[in-house]
């Protein structure tokens, strides 16, 4: 039985067998033959450390805001080198585009580049022809290079397009008493007291529009042109804006009030109940590098960025450039 057994068993093994073998070969001629050489592995150069290049790509806005802190912190050629970069990015806003051009404009008059910072607040102007900010700026670097009459000329077209441009207003009736010193040009009495006399209705209007504290575009508007003037603010106007509901009403309300010794302290105050994480940066940067009033005239302020965002910045003077936004 058990040979028998042996003897029918012995076709189907050898059946078996074959067809394994016939299976291996098919899997065979799916999987590549390796070369059984050692392969030939290139030695490391150890010379050079081995570190993974990931370039990162940072937003336009975000560049703006280096930018823009690198001009408020007066590093201008740095800033100037940051702004070229924004500006060589393909396919920025226009808003964005302003903005650039309006930095490095300033970062060149900071530098004493004055033919610079003209070209590029023409450009500035050219994309936004009702830019009162352009025009203002525009007439400070004709001022330094000289050119009283186009100066005028420049100040009385940013004051048509925005009457209660207070910095422009002041830099008018300067220019205007200088001119009439020089005998360049004739300005009556009567025409410098009309400008004192709109200069202080507009800062009125515009003070009033912080204590009511209702609108914030209106608010944010008024803080910017109040803070580019050397005349201070109330405090009871500025400091319950610190509160408002509105983030960008307590940044620029911030920045206004870290220009004065009971304001600064205030803001570090209510720095630790600050919720907002950008608000309370953007106190941090103020309390830390807001000049104070008195030297506020002879700092340049610092560029809106396209969204609105950057908060307000110290003030220019007739012999410093003020933003466009």
């Amino acid at each position: 039985m058990k040979t028998l057994a042996a003897r029918h068993c012995l076709p189907i093994l050898l059946i078996s067998l074959i067809f394994s073998s016939c299976k291996k070969e098919r899997n065979n001629q799916d999987i590549p033959i390796l070369s059984t050489r050692p392969l030939k592995v290139k030695p490391q150069d150890t010379s050079r450390p081995q570190t993974m290049k990931v370039k990162l790509t940072l937003t336009p806005n975000v560049q703006l805001e280096v930018a823009r802190r690198e001009l408020y912190r007066g590093n201008y050629e740095k800033a100037a080198e940051l702004y070229g970069k924004v500006l060589t990015i393909k396919g920025i806003t226009t808003d964005q585009r302003v903005t650039a051009m309006s930095g490095l404009a300033e970062a060149y008059f900071s530098l004493n580049q004055f033919e610079r910072a003209l070209v590029t607040w023409q450009k500035v102007a050219a994309l936004r022809p009702e830019n009162a900010f352009a025009h203002h700026n525009m007439a400070l670097a004709y001022y330094r290079l000289g050119k009283m009459d186009k100066a005028i000329a420049e100040l009385q077209k940013a004051l048509e397009l925005d009457p209660d441009e207070l910095a422009a207003r002041i830099d008018y009736i300067s220019i205007m008493q200088e001119a009439t010193q020089a005998g360049k040009t004739k300005f009556t009495k009567d025409d410098l007291v009309r400008q004192v006399r709109l200069y202080m209705s507009s800062r009125e209007k515009l003070i009033g529009y912080l204590r009511e504290g209702k609108d914030a575009t209106k608010i944010i508007k008024a803080i910017e042109v109040l803070d580019q003037v050397p005349d201070p603010v109330p405090s009871d106007a500025v400091l319950p804006l610190l509160e408002h509901p509105s983030s960008q009403v307590r940044i620029s309300a911030g920045y206004m009030a870290a220009r004065y010794p009971r304001g600064k302290s205030e803001l570090k105050r209510r720095l630790h109940a600050e919720k907002d994480p950008r608000v309370k940066e953007a106190w941090e940067q103020a309390i830390k590098y807001a000049p104070p009033l008195e030297s506020s005239m002879k700092t340049t302020a610092s560029p809106q960025t396209s969204s609105g965002n950057a908060p307000v910045q110290p003030a220019p003077s007739s012999s410093s450039p003020k933003t466009g936004k």
